[in-house]
């Protein structure tokens, strides 16, 4: 049994055209055999017997009583034809050949039917063997039965035949068309599909190339699945190469910082306890941020892989949001911005509370630290008629450019690189928020700033 897709489809196809192939020609043979035009030659000679026969000379009136055999006998000479007489019952009175060759016999009410029709037909004679015959009535109680047997057909006579040779052509130029037409259908649907094998490979291999959407519609969309499919893979080793260089750049600071000082211990540089006590202070700094950037990494990969354990429980929102504030306005202070918090009438919803705070604190945060002094960060709630409710953190800072907003909620990436932190903030956020349903997303704040707005579904408690 072949096993590629195109061998089977041609096995099908050709076995389907064989099929069709057997069907014409059986079909076709029997319609040859039983067209009358085979017969042509036979049958003109019936007809021309036939008209003899009822010429005035023949006088078929006195072979009614089938008496007159000597007649019967020259008649069928003169005709080239079995002649036989027939009572209306079936019964023969007379026949030309009689002992010659076995009788033919009919129903009675076939022998009416014939003769009524003047058709040809086929009888069968004792000995089982066909005869072309022409019916007529001679008077009222017989009938004059002119016979013939049926002709064999030789084959090379069939093949000579102006029917068969034409429909022989065209089963061949049929044949043919169709062996190509299957062929080509069988590489229309098993191309594409070797081409799908092919990218298969060669994404396993590491090289990614889009795959052209041809074939069937089925296939199509096989190949359109597989292109997004090498694409989410291709961005998940790329995403996988970024982390692994993100992070080594990210431990590289805090490891230099600490192997360093260990060293100067070490090495009896820092001797005075105020030297010692600064090392040490260093060296816990930069293992808290060690730290901190692991426990970062752990949570982001819990909620990438739905793993986060969100605790929801029914809460007041509007209180939530209070505290937030309220938790930032000593930073605020410091930097000298002013904090700004409009809630409408918001429903209690059922949330994680801890994980919200961190999404709300880290904006809170990121707004404060970017907006100059005498700058406004301000946060509002409303509720939606969609059902769900909007929270948005607008500041007046310099704001984000364009080209960068798509790119402030990957892991590491950070607008200000001067500025501290690992930049998994904002990537932390937005899977907290995508767990809980909601969605994300950043614009501009007229005139200047930005605005992050985050829409929460209601669910209520």
């Amino acid at each position: 049994m072949p096993t590629s897709l195109r061998a089977r489809l041609l096995l099908s196809y050709g076995l389907l055209v064989a099929v069709l192939t057997c069907l014409y020609s059986i079909g076709a043979l029997v319609g040859i055999l039983r067209n009358p035009l085979v017969y042509a030659n036979t049958a003109q000679q019936l007809r021309d017997a036939q008209r003899a026969a009822n010429a005035p000379s023949a006088q078929l009136s006195a072979l009614a009583s089938g008496t007159d055999s000597a007649r019967l006998g020259q008649l069928a000479a003169r005709l080239n034809t079995r002649v036989m007489v027939l009572h209306e019952d079936g019964s023969l009175l007379a026949d030309s050949q009689a002992g010659a060759a076995p009788a033919l016999r009919t129903p009675a009410v076939r022998l009416k039917l014939l003769a009524q029709r003047n058709e040809f037909a086929f009888l069968r004679d004792d000995s089982n063997r066909l005869w072309l015959v022409l019916v007529q009535t001679l008077d009222g109680q017989s009938y004059l039965v002119l016979a013939v047997p049926r002709p064999r057909l030789a084959l090379i006579e069939m093949f000579s035949n102006e029917l068969v040779r034409p429909a022989l052509l065209a089963g061949m130029i049929g044949l043919v068309a169709a062996m190509l037409v299957a062929f080509g259908m069988a590489q229309w649907i098993s191309t594409p599909l070797q081409r799908i094998g092919q990218a298969a490979d060669a994404v396993a291999a590491g090289h990614y190339r889009p795959i052209p959407l041809e074939g069937p519609q089925e296939v199509r969309r096989l190949a359109n699945s597989f292109n997004h499919m090498a694409r989410r893979v291709q961005d998940s080793l790329q995403s996988q190469r970024e982390l692994v260089a993100n992070v080594s750049h990210e431990l590289k600071t805090p490891l230099t910082s600490i192997q360093g000082f260990t060293q100067a211990i070490l090495d009896g540089v820092a001797q005075t306890p105020e030297e010692i006590q600064q090392a040490a202070a260093v060296i816990f700094s930069e293992a808290n941020r060690m730290g901190r950037l692991a426990q970062d990494l752990v949570t982001l990969a819990r909620l990438e892989n739905g793993a986060g354990g969100l605790q929801c429980a029914p809460l007041d929102l509007s209180a939530l949001l209070r505290g937030v504030v309220e938790q930032f306005r000593p930073q605020a202070a410091q930097a000298g911005v002013q904090l700004e918090l409009e809630l409408g009438d918001l429903p209690r919803v059922v949330a994680d509370g801890d994980r919200l705070v961190q999404v709300f604190a880290n904006l809170m945060d990121n707004a404060i630290k970017y907006t100059p002094p005498g700058g406004r960060v301000r946060l509002e709630a409303r509720p939606q008629s969609s059902g769900a409710v909007e929270i948005r953190v607008a500041d007046t800072g310099k704001g984000i450019p364009p080209a960068e907003r798509e790119r402030i909620f990957q892991r590491f990436y950070r607008t200000d690189a001067t500025r501290p932190g690992a930049g998994l903030g904002l990537t932390i956020a937005r899977q907290i928020v995508v767990a809980h349903g909601g969605s994300i997303q950043v614009e501009n704040n007229p005139p200047h700033g930005s605005l992050f707005s985050v829409i929460l579904p209601i669910r209520p408690g």
